[in-house]
């Protein structure tokens, strides 16, 4: 029988039934106290079947007795109550929730009989019960007189009218109680009642967002540009939207309900499909899913296509589900291939036109030693604006230039052929640097006033070692003597092109045997590792340990040192190296 959570007035009826046959089989008072507390102890229970009371007391208090002249005449614990399937409560294999705690709530039920006497029932409860439930055992008060009644004397101050009158007023009291436990019954139905319909609004509306959104969803899948693939466990097709319709040439409903491998695989590539859909069941893992790649699929006409592929497992499937995106991508490697091929035709170009820019080899030239390095900083798709040139002016004299045209590509490559050939012609006339540069900032100014450049120009006698040179807003040439020490050479001056009127100074010393001239551009010292830069400072420290090495060795030991600071320079490099041998 259902205890405090649950009283109904079925289980009301079958306790008042109960009591009343107890009554009617018990021998004396204490006999139907006694059976009484143990029948409530051992069938009162929770819903879930465990025992609710863990104490039960019957008392009688005789007629205007004292309180120590209680009589108990029932007692039942939680330890001598039995199981449904018999076994003693005290039995070592029972639930813990058994046990009894070392504080219950406790209903009080206190009764009178007809001799003025009054009985005293006492239910402990394993757990708290609210006012509410305690009060659905009131019943049980006219279930109890009822089996005490059998056992109050007739005679003296006790009459058949009044037990009978005791009969009517614990009947009354049954009513009563039963009418207002079916009023309780009655509210938690209503209650029942308001929260099944509120659960039903709740359940239409998520079941009316979910529709919403299996809309949406649906919505989405075919309008994307790709194709979408739903497979299930055995490698069947479940989903194929319109795109893979379009990419594979078959209809939905000659797609769904076959197997994938069968219908886009190609067939040289089903056994390895089926494999791995074999081992991603067994194992969990699967070297595609959760990853994008490319592979062979089928096209129904037989064709076979490079395509785009990433698979994902429904997240919660289990067995699990698949949902594919296939893309068709024979369009794009087509392209790519073109572009490749495009691009090695301008890296072609570009190389080409570069190479004019610069001299194919430099010149032999006695008493003297040469080096230079090109070093562009792009993929080979452009043309740089760095430049070195070295040729003979006369007898005996040799002309080096150098120089930085801003920006890159074929407006660059335009001013670094009109710098290199205007200081060829102008040195030929005038072989004084300052002059030279004057001519290149006016054919700069006149032709491309939107341009400029930086440019230095050296003249240098073999014979002696006489060197004079000009700059036009470039950096400093370094000489580095034998000894170690290095110079900077010469007035920087302004850029060439901007202005209409440029003068600039020349600066003239003598080499001696052993010394050597770099001339650089400022990719060199503008390279950067993070926001530091190579700079001049450190290209004076590393040549200044490279006296009386060659002239290519410095070439090759500046590079590398800038490189390994910069890893990739950001700006194009150009060196010259001019050695005095004798």
């Amino acid at each position: 029988m259902a205890g405090p959570v649950v009283f109904s007035l079925v289980e009301m009826i079958d306790c008042d039934t109960a009591l009343r046959k107890i009554g009617a089989e018990a021998i004396s008072l204490a006999d139907a106290g006694q059976r009484i507390a143990d029948w409530l102890c051992v069938h009162v229970h929770d819903v879930d079947g465990r025992q609710s009371l863990a104490e039960v007391l019957v008392e009688v208090i005789p007629p205007a007795a004292a309180a120590e002249q209680v009589t108990l005449i029932g007692r039942s614990r939680w330890r001598r109550a039995t199981r449904a399937d018999g076994q003693d409560r005290d039995d070592p294999d029972r639930d813990p929730h058994d046990a009894a705690p070392a504080h219950c709530a406790a209903v009080v039920l206190d009764g009178a009989l007809p001799d003025g006497a009054r009985f005293v029932l006492t239910m402990r409860g394993v757990e708290a019960m609210p006012a509410e439930v305690a009060e659905m055992f009131a019943p049980i008060r006219f279930s109890v007189t009822s089996a005490l009644l059998a056992f109050v004397p007739v005679g003296g101050s006790t009459t058949v009218e009044q037990i009978a009158d005791a009969h009517l007023t614990a009947l009354s009291d049954l009513l009563d109680a039963r009418t207002a436990a079916a009023k309780l019954q009655s509210h938690r139905l209503s209650a029942a009642l308001v929260a099944a319909n509120r659960h039903a609004g709740e359940l239409a509306a998520s079941r009316a967002e979910l529709a919403a959104s299996e809309a949406l969803k649906s919505a989405i899948i075919e309008s994307a540009l790709d194709g979408v693939i739903g497979m299930d466990a055995s490698g069947t097709i479940t989903g194929f939207n319109l795109a893979a319709e379009t990419i594979f040439g078959i209809g939905r409903d000659d797609a769904v309900g076959r197997l994938l491998a069968d219908v886009i695989v190609p067939e040289h590539l089903r056994e390895n499909h089926r494999h791995a859909l074999e081992r991603y069941i067994a194992t969990g893992y699967g070297s595609i899913v959760g990853r994008r790649v490319v592979v062979s699929a089928l096209h129904r006409s037989g064709r076979i296509f490079p395509a785009e592929l990433s698979v994902t497992r429904v997240p919660g499937s289990d067995p699990p589900v698949f949902s594919g995106h296939v893309r068709d991508i024979t369009e794009r490697l087509r392209h790519e291939d073109e572009l490749l091929a495009s691009r090695a035709r301008i890296a072609h170009i570009a190389r080409t036109l570069q190479t004019s820019l610069l001299p194919p080899t430099l010149p032999t030239i006695a008493r003297l030693e040469l080096a230079a390095l090109y070093r562009p900083v792009t993929d080979g798709l452009d043309v740089g604006g760095d430049f070195y040139d070295a040729f003979e002016i006369g007898t005996g004299r040799w002309a080096f230039t150098l120089g930085d045209v801003c920006g890159k590509g074929a407006d660059a490559a335009v001013i670094t052929a009109l710098a290199r050939y205007t200081m060829r012609a102008a040195v030929v006339s005038d072989p004084e640097p300052s002059s030279v540069l004057r001519r290149l900032n006016d054919a700069v100014h006149r032709q491309h006033p939107e341009q400029f450049c930086t440019a230095v120009c050296a003249v240098v006698q073999p014979d002696d070692g006489r060197l004079v040179l000009s700059l036009g807003g470039h950096p400093h040439p370094l000489l580095l003597r034998t000894d170690g020490s290095v110079e900077r050479l010469g007035t920087p001056g302004l850029l060439l092109g901007p202005f209409a009127d440029w003068h600039g100074t020349t600066t003239g010393l003598t080499m001696d045997p052993g010394d050597l001239l770099v001339l650089y551009t400022d990719g060199l010292t503008e390279a950067r590792r993070g926001k530091e830069e190579f700079s001049e400072a450190r290209l004076l420290r590393t040549l200044g340990g490279l006296g009386g090495q060659a002239a290519s060795s410095v070439v090759t030991l500046l590079e590398s040192e800038v490189v390994a600071f910069a890893a990739e320079p950001t700006d194009d490099i150009a060196i010259l190296a001019i050695r005095m041998t004798g």
